[in-house]
């Protein structure tokens, strides 16, 4: 069986913000190169959190994404996408951690353009 994974990727927002993808992938190494292709831009930063089959992780990106769309001050963006407003990044971390376990982050090969920081 294959391990499949639930992510979220940041990219900087409007207003001191963050957009924030939700996503599902069996290789989240490989999806963050994706980003650097088909996401002006890139992510800033990817973090992803194992889940026990394919089916928990279709399950466990609908609930994280249905809880940080009600983080205060988030908002649905498009598709996959949320707004979160800077003050509250930190709750889309502790969301993710008690939904599904707390996520690593991810780095890829040719994808190694991350600002320092916090996040």
């Amino acid at each position: 069986m294959k391990e499949s994974y639930v992510y979220i990727g940041l990219k900087e927002g409007p207003r001191n913000g963050f957009y924030v993808k939700v996503g599902k992938s069996n290789n989240p190494e490989k999806r963050m190169v994706a980003y650097w292709t088909h996401c002006p831009g890139g992510l800033l930063s990817m973090y992803a959190a194992p889940c026990a089959s394919e089916a928990a992780a279709f399950a466990s990106e609908n609930r994280l994404f249905s809880a940080i769309n009600g983080i205060r001050g988030a908002w649905h963006e498009a598709g996959e996408w949320l707004y979160v407003p800077s003050e509250s990044l930190d709750a889309v971390f502790d969301v993710f951690s008690e939904l599904i376990g707390r996520p690593e982050r991810v780095t890829a090969h040719g994808a190694q353009r991350f600002r320092q920081g916090k996040y």
